[in-house]
């Protein structure tokens, strides 16, 4: 999961780059850029919610683990 959110950053990071490299400013251009910014504060949402999950999801697995190593060994370091 984390890899595709990584992958979906490279494509973000790689619009922005692509227009802040362009010369010629004209209206659809400018439009196109407010669009971009849309997707980058979407993004942004979206990646902090994925991240938020996975670690949540992570710590679960972790309490499981230690739950069960209580049970089987009667104690845990």
């Amino acid at each position: 999961m984390r890899v595709e959110v990584m992958n979906h950053q490279m494509t973000i990071d790689f619009l922005n780059e692509s227009f802040q490299q362009e010369a010629n400013v004209d209206l659809t251009s400018i439009d196109y850029m407010e669009k971009i910014k849309q997707i980058n504060i979407d993004w942004i949402r979206i990646k902090s919610l994925i991240s938020a999950r996975i670690d949540v999801r992570i710590e679960f697995c972790r309490m499981i683990w230690r739950f069960f190593f209580v049970i089987d060994f009667g104690t845990i370091e």
